[in-house]
């Protein structure tokens, strides 16, 4: 069975809707949304240090759920991705914010009020190996 990695947060860059777009969506871009590093995990399921190699990770679905505080409820959901951009050193993706959602609607007006909304990523491990230090 797979295990969930919750990916350390970024700040949101918003941009608001522009011409074109389909009602009741906000479209939003952050900055990467993993760029390496260790991540913080509970330790009951991740005892050491873990971190993702991107190398590795499948992103060939742009189309991922956005949602709050990774509740794979309808309650949860606040959008979707549209663009998961991987070099190979980071993450970054894109996607919308769907106004008609209680989560999205709440998420778009907070940050239009100013609210520095925060973005994490989370990712299904099938496969975890350990590397020896050195």
């Amino acid at each position: 069975m797979a295990r969930q990695l919750a990916m350390p947060h970024t700040k949101a860059r918003w941009i608001e809707a522009e011409a074109g777009l389909p009602p009741g969506k906000k479209r939003f871009w952050c900055e990467p949304a993993y760029s390496g590093g260790i991540l913080s995990l509970p330790a009951d399921q991740f005892p050491l240090p873990t971190v993702i190699d991107l190398a590795g990770l499948d992103t060939s679905d742009p189309a991922r759920p956005a949602l709050m505080r990774h509740q794979k409820t309808d309650a949860g959901i606040v959008g979707h991705t549209s663009a998961i951009t991987n070099d190979g050193r980071e993450l970054l993706v894109e996607g919308y914010v769907l106004t008609n959602t209680e989560a999205g609607a709440s998420v778009a007006q907070e940050a239009r009020d100013g609210f520095p909304w925060e973005v994490s990523v989370g990712v299904d491990v099938d496969h975890a190996e350990i590397i020896e230090e050195g």
